[in-house]
């Protein structure tokens, strides 16, 4: 899964939206490195980094990512790359690998 925007934060209010192929790939690296075997690894993190310099993160292992654009079967990639047992899947990635494998499967 490869969708990572980067949002800057000023007063309350985004004051720049913009995406980041180093910070993608960073991002990625930090997903295989938290992968917990059968149990997979986080869909979305959040990182505040505030303007005294402190980090909190936070890390979504089950929520759906809100990314629109992102197509059924890159959730076939994802369990390839991140395997879950069935037990530690949630309900939305269930069934967005159903849709994806009816989609291969429609495919010539």
């Amino acid at each position: 899964m490869s969708a990572f925007e980067t949002h800057v934060v000023v007063g309350g209010s985004a004051s720049q939206v913009f995406s980041d192929d180093e910070a993608d790939d960073l991002a990625y690296e930090l997903r295989a490195v938290m992968y917990r075997p059968d149990a997979g690894t986080w869909f979305t993190f959040t990182l505040d980094i505030t303007s005294d310099g402190q980090a909190h993160s936070s890390f979504d292992y089950d929520g759906e990512p809100d990314i629109p654009e992102l197509a059924p079967t890159v959730y076939l990639t994802e369990q390839r790359k991140f395997p879950r047992n069935v037990e530690n899947q949630p309900d939305w990635y269930k069934e967005r690998l159903a849709e994806a494998a009816r989609l291969v499967a429609e495919q010539p």
